[in-house]
């Protein structure tokens, strides 16, 4: 499966949103639909869970 065909799949099913179709900014760049966010809430979820909590490491947050 390429690239194109799994953005538009995500974007379909509300994973994805391109930028520009909200905001009517740059092309090119992606916002995280209702379900994408909550995709990404999971991960990260599991991940402290994982990392964090399981084998006591720490937590840093940064700007990126």
């Amino acid at each position: 499966m390429n690239h194109e065909k799994m953005f538009n799949i995500a974007r379909k099913r509300g994973f994805l949103w391109p930028s520009f179709e909200i905001y009517s900014g740059v092309s090119g760049f992606t916002d995280y639909g209702p379900l994408g966010a909550s995709l990404k809430n999971n991960i990260m979820q599991k991940w402290r869970k994982q990392y964090i909590a399981g084998e006591g490491f720490h937590e840093i947050e940064g700007p990126t």
